[in-house]
Order: C-alpha cells, then structure tokens, then sequence
C-alpha cells in the first residue's frame, strides 16, 4: 500500500479537508454532465423547476425517451452525492420515466441550466465548537458556495 495523502476526489466527488471543516462537491461531474448533454453553452437560472410546471403528456420518441431516462439518472447521481437541493425535482421527474412527456424532457433540460448556475455549491461539515458537541459526532451541514 502506499500512502497518498489526504482524499482530493471519490467517486465524481470533490473532496477539500481543512482542519475546522471538509467541503464536498461535484463540479468536474456537474461540467461533464453539461458537456455531455450539450448544455456547456446555455443560459443560467437559479431554479430547477418552473413554479407548478405543466407536464402534460405528449409522446416522447424512443431515442428522446432514453435521452431522458440518461438525464435523470445523471441528476439522480449528483442528488444522491452532494446536491440535496435537487431531490424535490428528481422526485418529479422520475415519476416519468417509463413514459416522459416533451414537457418533462424540456424541465429536465432546464436543470442542466440551473446546474450550470449552481455548479460550485458545496456541502459544509464543520467541527462542533463545543466539547459536548463534539461526543456527538459532527455537527451538520450547510448548502453553500463559500462554506464559511
């Protein structure tokens, strides 16, 4: 065995240890997913989902269906990682995907844009400042860009 230091990155996941705290991301697979889908050029938003979408049914072809499918399942896989943020969304979008609608394949494609936006965010696990705190193992989580 040989000892290469601290973990840089797991899996797709971006892994920063400082003493006080250890920052989790996946921006590297966030911009493979954007290259992948061809999105690496288009707008940004700051929401996943329009306010009440309307997902009504019309007919995927089977090429655009595996598309979908292949799309949520990337976001999927960034949701299960570090993006608590998208789980809402996904619970949506998944219900959908034996028989997506050009409506789903269209808000799947819009969190690609919100992706893009949000590619940075990270999650935070601080130390507890406090020694009572501290036998309770680590203290929470914080969605953010900085990470204070």
């Amino acid at each position: 065995m040989t000892d290469l230091g601290l973990s840089r990155q797991f899996l797709g996941i971006d892994i920063e240890q400082l003493p006080e705290k250890i920052r989790i991301g996946q921006r590297h697979f966030v911009e493979s997913v954007l290259r992948r889908f061809s999105r690496g050029d288009c707008h940004v938003i700051w929401t996943p989902l329009q306010i009440r979408p309307s997902l009504e049914f019309e007919p995927l072809a089977p090429e655009d269906q595996q598309l979908y499918q292949s799309l949520v399942g990337s976001i999927m896989y960034l949701m299960l990682g570090t993006r608590p943020d998208l789980a809402f969304t996904i619970s949506l979008l998944s219900k959908f995907s034996a028989s997506a609608g050009s409506e789903h394949l269209v808000q799947a494609k819009r969190v690609l844009r919100y992706l893009k936006q949000t590619r940075d965010i990270k999650l935070c696990y601080r130390r507890s400042e406090t020694s009572l705190d501290r036998s309770q193992g680590i203290l929470g989580l914080r969605l953010g860009r900085g990470c204070r």
